[in-house]
């Protein structure tokens, strides 16, 4: 028993005392100018193969099948899934002491959307899509809008997208501002920026493919920044870490605006035939101050965990650790591409929501020049609506510029000034009563990536 003890005692001051092994992997950090490491340079290819399920709602009035009252009911209408399989090159490369650079740029193999009524029981024939009420986009009912909601191509309601190509790519730093192997006292701090820059191919939803063969693009045209900060510690054979992060989205002028297919908006002036005219108030639109446009979410989050270290031999360089971690992730609300964008043909403006997800992974360094990785992630997002567009602004009540609206008997749509309208705004799906949401939507993500240190 005391011969174990030692041993034990053995390794945990191996993992204590094992330089260049010991620090958690989120905080590790391409390093140069080091007395035995000149230059360090990093070649990591991951892939990345993820799923996503969620079942899509519509708000209903109908008899509540819980309670047996009348009202509006979140009832089931598409049960949605989306398989993307990747690759992830990434060069990591030391400028000064704990001190990187790195850049990423993933391709994309495939991505597969697909909307499904078929396997929820009953709603391919009392499905609200079919709108055989005939309600228009503008609000008016007519029965030349006795269509379907969505451009279902197969006989059970199925519907399909697939894109591919160059995805969005990454440069950024970081910055190892405290070091266990300089600072013994201190954990290991590391802070990061980055900046995510658009392809020239545009995603636009209104440009949607239904063959394997020929994908649309899958670049947003969205520049993001983003930021982090994360600290680990080692405390025997364990290494608890917990990271911070914060991303701020600013789409391009050029990215995709609603607008750009205006004979597919609502037309909310009646008195003039041309559809266009939904789109002509400049505060909406690239023109002017672009209210319209995309607004992609804000996301701000924390990921907590630890590393067991149940193997090491730091003169060999040699490690395995298991990755026990979890971590939420705060999405705003905007207008940006949600699962329903591709199948609605536009981009919708989504409620804000939580990403709840899980990770365990394995992660093995057989000798000072090779690492793989193997990351498994489970993920949740809490209920939110996916198509909640306001049918304008009241600028006068905001900026007291204008004119003040008078009610009368009859007032009607026609009456809002242009700049006051939403040409985003679609009675069919943004009305309290008609709006769309998301449910049971869970995330599964497979990761595995190759890593050679030079």
């Amino acid at each position: 028993m005391a011969r174990w003890l030692r041993k034990l005692a053995v390794l945990a001051t191996a993992v204590i005392f094992a330089s260049p092994l010991h620090a958690s992997e989120i905080t590790v950090v391409s390093s140069a100018f080091e007395e035995d490491t000149p230059f360090e340079l990093k070649i990591q290819l991951g892939w990345v193969h993820s799923w996503h399920s969620a079942r899509i709602t519509r708000e209903h009035n109908q008899t509540d099948p819980e309670t047996g009252n009348l009202g509006i009911v979140n009832a089931a209408e598409l049960q949605y899934s989306r398989t993307i399989n990747q690759i992830r090159p990434t060069i990591r490369a030391g400028l000064y002491k704990d001190l990187e650079i790195f850049i990423t740029w993933p391709y994309v193999f495939r991505e597969a959307q697909d909307w499904d009524r078929g396997t929820l029981a009953g709603r391919v024939q009392h499905s609200t899509l079919h709108n055989t009420e005939g309600l228009c986009a503008s609000g008016m009912v007519h029965q030349d809008c006795a269509e379907p909601l969505l451009a279902f191509t197969d006989a059970m309601g199925g519907n399909s997208s697939y894109r591919g190509g160059l995805d969005n790519g990454t440069l950024g730093f970081r910055w190892g501002v405290l070091n266990e192997d300089r600072h013994p006292w201190s954990a290991n701090w590391v802070i990061g920026a980055s900046w995510t820059f658009p392809m020239q191919a545009e995603r636009a939803p209104n440009v949607v493919s239904h063959a394997t063969a020929d994908p649309a693009p899958v670049s947003d045209r969205v520049n993001r920044w983003n930021f982090e900060t994360a600290l680990s510690r080692t405390a025997g054979p364990l290494v608890p870490f917990v990271r911070f992060h914060y991303t701020l989205p600013r789409p391009q002028l050029n990215a995709f605006h609603n607008c750009d297919q205006a004979s597919s908006l609502a037309d909310m002036d009646l008195n003039t035939s041309s559809v266009d005219n939904t789109c002509m108030g400049l505060e909406w639109t690239r023109q002017g101050s672009n209210l319209g446009g995309m607004s992609p979410a804000h996301m701000g989050g924390i990921e907590f965990g630890t590393e067991v270290v149940p193997y090491v031999i730091p003169e060999e360089y040699v490690r395995v650790a298991v990755q026990l971690s979890a971590g939420a992730t705060y999405v705003s609300e905007g207008r940006d591409f949600t699962i329903l964008s591709d199948a609605l043909q536009r981009l919708t403006y989504h409620d804000e929501y939580a990403h709840l997800y899980t990770t365990i992974g394995l992660r093995a360094q057989p000798s000072r020049y090779g690492k793989l990785h193997t990351l498994f992630t489970f993920g949740y997002d809490t209920p939110h609506l996916l198509t909640r567009e306001t049918i304008g602004r009241d600028r006068y009540y905001e900026t007291g510029e204008g004119e003040p609206d008078v009610i009368t008997l009859s007032y009607s749509r026609e009456d809002i000034e242009l700049d006051e309208r939403n040409p985003n705004y679609d009675f069919r799906w943004d009305q309290v009563g008609r709006r769309f949401g998301a449910e049971n939507s869970m995330h599964y993500t497979l990761m595995i990536v190759g890593e050679m240190t030079f």
